[in-house]
This record gives C-alpha cells, structure tokens and sequence, in this order.
C-alpha cells in the first residue's frame, strides 16, 4: 500500500530534523495521530475467479515527449 499524503508529511519533517520546534513536534503527532486511527484502511486487490490478469499498469517514459 502507497500513502502519498503521509509519504510527502514525512519528507517535510524529516527537513527539520537537524533543529526541529515544537511546531514539528505538533505536527509529528499529529501524522502519528492520523495513521493510529487509519491503520486499517487501505486498498485490496482480490483476483476474480474468472479473469487471469488482474492488474495493468501503465507509464509514458517519456513525458509525453515533453520538449523543455
């Protein structure tokens, strides 16, 4: 499972952690907080019995064949 929100949370802290305030501190708590009640959500991928590829994925490696 990917948490995007608490992935880019964490990256933000982890800034802070040579002199952190108690700003951090708060904010810290506060993703602990949020993942100790969210600690079951989450996304499942069950396969059906009739279908063999469950999941497809998809990238464009190139940007779009971005021109910058």
């Amino acid at each position: 499972m990917t948490r995007p929100a608490i992935a880019f949370m964490v990256n933000r802290l982890a800034l802070y952690m040579a002199n952190p305030s108690l700003q951090h501190l708060s904010a810290l708590k506060h993703v602990l907080r949020y993942l100790a009640k969210t600690k079951s959500y989450g996304i499942r991928y069950m396969a059906e019995p009739d279908k063999t590829n469950l999941f497809h994925g998809y990238a464009d490696a190139a940007y779009g064949n971005l021109d910058e």
